[in-house]
């Protein structure tokens, strides 16, 4: 890369001796940074409301239990008994 003199691309005040790469002066990057970290919070905030709720401990294995004591009765192996109710068998 080499050094050049441009404008900024936000406010278009001219940058001396700056990388080819640049694009925004010192002050407009701060501004454009602060913009960017707000703009992904948002959405890393939004993809975690929508995450499906957790069952809590205690209704999965209230679950697993009643699966496992349906395989007794039936006389077959847990992971038999869980292809025999979804279908699969």
């Amino acid at each position: 890369m080499k050094r050049t003199d441009k404008p900024c691309e936000c406010c278009g005040r001219m940058m001396k001796n700056v990388w080819s790469r640049t694009k925004y002066c010192p002050t407009c990057a701060k501004e454009k940074e602060r913009e960017w970290k707000r703009r992904r919070n948002e959405k890393r905030k939004a993809r975690a409301h929508a995450l499906p709720v957790v069952q809590s401990a205690s209704k999965a294995d209230a679950e697993l239990r009643r699966i496992v004591r349906l395989a007794d009765l039936a006389g077959r192996s847990y992971g038999y008994q869980v292809a025999a109710m979804e279908g699969r068998l």
